[in-house]
Parts: structure tokens; sequence; C-alpha cells
């Protein structure tokens, strides 16, 4: 997909406006990371991958901790 678009000054930066078209193509909402890079004359604008949310990353710590032994016996099976 390619698109023209003019930048923006807001406050002391300058804003570019992403069409919604674009950002459902790149699965991209408001406060998503991205990782923007230049190179002479262009920039590449990236979604930066998450990884799990810290929540999910700690139940399943508790939850193998919990059951360590039944899960090694599951694994025998």
């Amino acid at each position: 997909m390619e698109t023209r678009r003019r930048l923006k000054k807001i406050g002391g930066s300058v804003a570019l406006f992403i069409p919604p078209e674009m950002l459902e193509e790149l699965r991209l909402g408001p406060d998503a990371e991205v990782e923007v890079t230049s190179e002479g004359t262009s920039m590449r604008v990236r979604r930066v991958e998450q990884g799990p949310p810290d929540e999910l990353i700690e139940f399943a710590h508790r939850f193998t901790r919990k059951y360590d032994t039944a899960l090694k016996n599951l694994a025998q099976r």
C-alpha cells in the first residue's frame, strides 16, 4: 500500500498521520510501539513485536512451580 501524507506541526513536534487502512494492515493502533529508521531520504516505520504481558509470565511461573510434579508425571506417560 502506498499513500502521500503531509506532516503536521503539533507543539514542538511534527506528526505523520497514518490512514486507518494501513494501521489495520500492520495491526497497529493507539499506543502501539514502532521502530523508526532513516536512510538517505527514506524513512521506515516498523511494528515492534511485543512479548507476552508480565502478568502472563508471572502466572506461568507460579503455575509450573505449583504443578511441577503433575506436569512431569504427565510428560512421562
